[in-house]
Formats: structure tokens, C-alpha cells, sequence
């Protein structure tokens, strides 16, 4: 990673920080940096139920602005 960081790692930072918090097993920025354009949510394909429709999973990306956040938090 460009910070030094194994994601796990990062995570518990950026939670420390206040940043995200986790919900179920996905990540979610909190109330205070949500609507900043830090990230979006990716949907995929994670398998099927038990009548053969696909099952949607979701999880957290950053964008080029929210990794630009990251790093000035980083910076300070």
C-alpha cells in the first residue's frame, strides 16, 4: 500500500480516527464524512440462493478525493 499499511491496518485507523465504522461486514464512512465524494459503494455478484438467483454483496471504494483525504490525515 502507498502508506505502509495492510488494509486491515488502515481500517482500524481510519475507524480509530472516527472515519468509518462497520456495519454487518461492511465498512461505512460515519455521518461526518459521509456525502464528500470520499467513496462509493460497489455492488458484485457473491452467489446464488437456494432458488438460483444471484445474491448482490456490496462493499466500500475510495475515491481519488477520499484517498487524497487519507492521505492529509497522514500528513498532519
Amino acid at each position: 500500500s502507498e502508506l505502509g499499511l495492510k488494509a486491515a491496518e488502515l481500517n482500524r485507523l481510519l475507524e480509530q480516527h472516527g472515519v468509518q465504522r462497520k456495519n454487518g461486514k461492511m465498512w461505512l464512512l460515519t455521518k461526518a464524512y459521509s456525502g464528500k465524494e470520499y467513496t462509493r459503494i460497489k455492488n458484485f455478484q457473491n452467489g446464488f440462493d437456494e432458488d438460483g438467483e444471484p445474491t448482490i454483496g456490496a462493499f466500500m471504494v475510495w475515491t481519488a478525493k477520499g484517498r487524497q483525504f487519507i492521505f492529509s490525515l497522514f500528513d498532519r
